[in-house]
């Protein structure tokens, strides 16, 4: 990136993707693992690579888009409405787990 070889890549936005290839073999149900997926691709991801189309993405964009993720109380989060398990490296973040 640095010499022009390859194309120019948000930092923020790539450290996303890679926290949430991490988060999602977390997430043991798979219908929960999905509806994850789904959301951060077509709703965060999405987001802010419109926020990197118009500059750098910030730290605080990609922390809201990880809460919103993971927090089933949010408006947006994929899970509102579940009833949530506690019992996981992702239990904090609101995830079912078996």
């Amino acid at each position: 990136m640095q010499y022009g070889v390859l194309p120019t890549v948000d930092r923020h936005l790539l450290l996303f993707e890679r926290w949430l290839r991490a988060t999602l073999p977390e997430v043991h149900r798979d219908a929960d693992r999905r509806t994850l997926e789904r959301f951060a691709t077509w709703h965060l991801r999405r987001r802010l690579q419109t926020f990197a189309d118009r500059g750098p993405v910030t730290e605080k964009q990609t922390q809201r888009a990880r809460e919103e993720a993971l927090s089933p109380a949010s408006k947006k989060g994929p899970l509102l409405g579940h009833e949530l398990g506690t019992t996981s490296a992702v239990a904090g973040r609101g995830w079912m787990v078996v």
